[in-house]
């Protein structure tokens, strides 16, 4: 499966923890139905997980470059998009930056609003350059 069909599986499965964080259990034997193996359910597995576990401080990361914007009023699409886009970029580090950007934008542009694209680039942008990533 292409890196960018499996990102759109891990957002769907992140947006489904955002309303049932108890389904984080159930994961693994969706990898499974969904005949995930190898480098492909390694992926998937480490960007969940990952998301998953450093979702506080990823959420800090999005606040600190919030301007004059309240992080409440991110709809949990942006939320979940900019969370994966930025655990690429500052935590998995096996995914170019350009290509965490691109790929949250394009997630964005399926799943978000009109306004998402601009507003996931220009954030994870901000994230990028603020990080020295």
């Amino acid at each position: 499966m292409s890196r960018r069909k499996l990102r759109r599986k891990i957002f769907q499965w992140l947006f489904e923890l955002e309303f049932r964080p108890e389904a984080i259990e159930e994961i693994e034997k969706k990898l499974d139905f969904e005949f995930l193996v190898g480098e492909d359910r390694e992926f998937a597995l480490d960007i969940i997980k990952g998301v998953w576990t450093k979702r506080e401080e990823i959420d800090e990361i999005i606040k600190s470059h919030l301007k004059g914007w309240d992080f409440e009023r991110i709809s949990p699409v942006d939320k979940s998009i900019l969370r994966i886009g930025i655990y690429e970029l500052c935590f998995y580090k096996n995914t170019p930056p350009k290509v965490a950007i691109n790929e949250a934008v394009e997630l964005s542009k399926l799943f978000g609003k009109d306004s998402s694209p601009e507003f996931i680039n220009g954030l994870l942008g901000k994230v990028f350059r603020g990080n020295g990533v």
